[in-house]
């Protein structure tokens, strides 16, 4: 738990200082990070780190009452925004439902990362976080096989820096959307994220194909389909595809440029009756 002393009035500012314990402590907090949560007023920052486990927040509003505010930590932070922050380094504490965006890359911050990850043990206590314009979102310093859980990016350079010097497996779980990354020190990412579009309402025995946009690759298919098809893909940002469905007795269907999403999907396909096809037999 972090114990919080009541805001005291100093000039047109109010101050209050909390002491955090367990194993998280100040390391990746610096000042002039900004605090959001509940119980916290707007436009509150960190203005000092007095020691590894005590911190000043600040805030200017000459509105505020005075008053106790409870921060629930010990090893956990759950539903926070952090804003124009600097480098966060877990630790092995449970990250949850948090955003992460703005991050400060330039001073006095000047960071590169939004969270520095150690160990696939801390990349599991991880989940369901967001990650918005964090230039290399998650910096991965030792080689292994990640899980990402409900996490989704928009807008980095990176979505992934692996710095390890070795091999990165990223197992994207649930749903998510990672895609892009860097090998800054050697070695490879592979992201396996399987996601499955769903072709719904097809009558059946009919012919159906998946290809890449624009091209006659082919990517799934069936020569007699039933009234359904499943097609099942690794997620890449900005995947396009045609999708094309025969039977003699409907009109050629075809279906372009459809964006490939990073969850679990379903195209509903109607085929309408060709009114004018004649089979002479």
């Amino acid at each position: 738990m972090a114990n919080c002393e009541k805001w005291s009035v100093v000039g047109t500012s109010y101050t209050k200082k909390v002491s955090t314990y367990g194993c998280y402590d100040s390391l990746g907090i610096v000042v002039g990070m900004k605090a959001v949560g509940t119980g916290i007023p707007e436009n509150t920052y960190v203005s000092s780190i007095d020691a590894d486990n005590y911190l000043t927040l600040n805030k200017d509003a000459t509105s505020q009452s005075p008053g106790t505010i409870a921060y629930s930590h010990h090893n956990e932070i759950r539903y926070c925004t952090f804003d124009n922050f600097g480098t966060i380094t877990p630790n092995g504490c449970i990250i949850e439902n948090c955003v992460f965006q703005n991050l400060k890359t330039t001073a006095p911050i000047s960071a590169t990362n939004a969270l520095v990850i150690d160990s696939t043990t801390s990349m599991n206590r991880i989940k369901s976080n967001t990650f918005i314009n964090c230039n290399k979102a998650v910096k991965f310093t030792s080689a292994g096989v990640y899980d990402f859980t409900d996490m989704f990016f928009y807008g980095n350079a990176y979505d992934i820096e692996n710095a390890s010097g070795s091999d990165l497996t990223i197992n994207v779980i649930n749903s998510g959307n990672a895609s892009t990354y860097i090998n800054s020190a050697g070695g490879s990412i592979t992201i396996k994220n399987k996601v499955t579009l769903t072709l719904t309402g097809i009558v059946s025995g009919s012919e159906v194909r998946i290809y890449s946009y624009g091209t006659t690759t082919e990517l799934a298919g069936i020569e007699d389909s039933s009234t359904t098809l499943i097609y099942e893909y690794n997620y890449t940002s900005g995947t396009y595809v045609d999708v094309v469905v025969h039977n003699i007795n409907y009109i050629y269907y075809r279906l372009e440029h459809y964006l490939l999403l990073s969850v679990n999907s379903t195209l509903p396909i109607q085929q309408e009756i060709d009114r004018f096809y004649n089979n002479p037999s």
